[in-house]
This record gives structure tokens, sequence and C-alpha cells, in this order.
């Protein structure tokens, strides 16, 4: 069975704990956590294929001793993998695939910290028109410096590794053109 898993560390590297996400964790795997607060988290999860199409996301307030159900936001996720990280001191800032059914895309969306309201920043990468063997996947969002984001994804079937470098000034134009 794949479910989200909320590992707990002691300062040697130990795991001493893990917690389930989403109180069962029946919707999905991969979780991608972003800390919004000092005991508050949100978990944005990889959907299991043949749940509902969307990403699903479960939250914690209280250091991730528990989690909310899992719930559909409103991005569409066709059981790839998402990555998120939190974007200057008051959103999240989202890498994920746009397309409910393949992995042809890489798109960037943010929300408030509560995630549950998505907008789309724009798409980095596009197979759009390739035959469906092409997918872009494992989209993978760190932020390398203040304001400065890198995003490096899978390109299959040749396997190679892409990567793309953002900076908030470019994250600030895209959400000023809509």
């Amino acid at each position: 069975t794949k479910y989200p898993v909320f590992l707990v560390i002691d300062p040697a590297g130990h795991v001493v704990d893990k917690r389930r996400i989403g109180l069962g964790g029946l919707a999905g795997f991969q979780p991608s956590i972003v800390a919004t607060g000092p005991k508050s988290a949100v978990a944005l999860i990889r959907r299991l294929k043949g749940n509902t199409p969307a990403m699903m996301m479960s939250r914690t307030d209280d250091a991730g001793q528990t989690w909310s159900v899992a719930t559909a936001t409103n991005l569409p996720n066709p059981g790839g993998a998402v990555s998120a990280v939190l974007f200057e001191t008051d959103q999240i800032l989202l890498a994920f695939n746009d397309n409910p059914e393949s992995e042809t895309d890489i798109t960037l969306a943010i929300s408030d910290l509560d995630g549950k309201k998505w907008r789309r920043i724009g798409v980095l990468a596009s197979q759009t028109g390739e035959t469906t063997s092409v997918k872009l996947a494992y989209p993978y969002l760190i932020e390398t410096q203040p304001g400065v984001y890198d995003v490096v994804f899978s390109q299959k079937p040749n396997r190679s590794i892409r990567h793309i470098r953002l900076s908030n000034d470019w994250i600030h134009q895209q959400l000023n053109k809509s």
C-alpha cells in the first residue's frame, strides 16, 4: 500500500517516529511538505491513480502529530510527483504536472498559506503535440538562495534531467500579467 508518511528524526538522524498523513493515507503518496508556521504545515500529495484526478492536500496545526483528512485541491494531477516551497513569507510555490491524464508539462502555481486556491503562474516546460511516450516527470523545486528558485525534472524516455532557474522578479512579472 502506498501512503504519505511524516518522519520524526532525532538530532543524530535516526527515525524515532512516523505518522501517516491524511488520516489513513489512502489518497496518495510522496508528499511535499511546506512549513507555514511554527507548528503548522501543508502537505501536497501526489494522488493515487484511480482516485480523483486532482492533487491532494492535508494540513497539520500541531507540528505533524496529527494530519487532516486529505482533500482534493483545484489543481489536476496525473499521479505525478509534486514539489512545493514557501514563497516569500506568505505563499506556497508549487511545481506540478497540470494535466489530469499525463505528465506532459511542468507548471508553476502559487497559493496563500491555506493551499486551497491555486493560481497558475506559467508553464515552464511542455511536450504538447509530442508523442505520449515523452513525459516530463518528478519536478523538484527548491529555493537555492534568497529569491532564486531552481526546478529540476526528468524527461523520459531518454532519462535526461532538465533544469530551470527562476527569480522572485520573474514570478512577480508573471503574476502581474494576469
